[in-house]
């Protein structure tokens, strides 16, 4: 059980017989010098050399010393002291199992919060949170393995985690973006409409068609800001030409059909084009408000 023994003698903490016969009534000071010098060296000596017995590996602690005896008490208690060295090799692989199962559910309850609110996230903020997530998850599961002699499965959990994200989180994810892109896509034609509603009618063509123009364009440019700002990835971020880093994939945008930018621009443009159409009945009207009105005139003219 121990490499070696080593005696350390101590010199009698008393010289009086009736001292002797009861040190507990005596204080620290009343000891013998001689004693109290050694029971210092010794203090010294054990704190400096004691080492940890070492188990499976590692240096025993007190947490991994409790799990061993409630084990082996357990064992004896059910009577599987001789099957006790094959059991914890199956307790040992059950915690493994059953720590890793923890660390995917924690995994999945911490996903829970990547995307709330009436809005979506933007991309960059639904992958820091993802990643910190994954990270939380990760230190989660090496933290039940801690005292333990089993090699974690960090390529298995993050094969979960992967697995997670793909068949669940994006899926709902990508959805609220698309809703997200339509609705915003609904605000820019909105403006437009109003901007629209502005101009008196009937109008010069030439300056209706500029100013329409210049108001598609409006709309149109801050619907590109707003899509690129929400869509990028993070500040130092790289998507690699499969699915991420080395941690995980990185999110990205749903893909859209038809794009939104194209689509808001065919529809502003047939909204503008509308408006012409309307424009330009508008002028032929007042054209023949103005015919009639010359007509009369002449035939009045005529008959005076």
């Amino acid at each position: 059980v121990f490499h070696d023994v080593r005696v350390h003698t101590l010199f009698l903490p008393a010289t009086k017989r009736e001292q002797l016969q009861d040190l507990s009534r005596l204080g620290w000071g009343e000891l013998t010098e001689e004693f109290r010098t050694e029971v210092g060296d010794l203090r010294q000596h054990l704190l400096t050399g004691l080492k940890a017995k070492i188990s499976g590996g590692r240096a025993t602690t007190g947490t991994s010393l409790a799990q061993a005896m409630q084990f082996i008490i357990r064992g004896l208690q059910q009577g599987m002291f001789h099957e006790l060295p094959s059991l914890w090799g199956t307790w040992t692989s059950q915690v493994a199992a059953v720590s890793i199962s923890d660390a995917e559910a924690w995994f999945a309850s911490l996903s829970q919060r990547l995307d709330t609110g009436d809005e979506p996230v933007s991309i960059a903020t639904f992958n820091d949170r993802l990643d910190e997530a994954r990270d939380a998850s990760t230190k989660f599961y090496r933290a039940l393995l801690r005292d333990f002699d089993v090699r974690p499965e960090v390529g298995e959990l993050r094969r979960r985690m992967e697995v997670h994200l793909v068949e669940r989180l994006l899926p709902a994810y990508h959805e609220r973006i698309q809703r997200w892109g339509a609705d915003s896509s609904t605000a820019a034609k909105d403006g437009f409409s109003a901007v629209l509603a502005d101009q008196a009618l009937p109008s010069d063509p030439t300056v209706l068609e500029r100013d329409m123009t210049a108001a598609a364009e409006t709309e149109r440019q801050k619907f590109v800001v707003q899509l690129t700002n929400f869509s990028s990835t993070g500040a130092g971020r790289m998507v690699s030409s499969l699915t991420g880093t080395a941690a995980g994939r990185v999110v990205q945008m749903p893909s859209f059909n038809p794009d939104p930018l194209v689509q808001l621009s065919v529809d502003l443009r047939t909204m503008a084009a509308a408006r012409s159409l309307e424009n330009e009945r508008a002028l032929q009207h007042l054209f023949k408000q103005a015919v009639s009105a010359a007509d009369e005139a002449v035939a009045r003219e005529l008959k005076t």
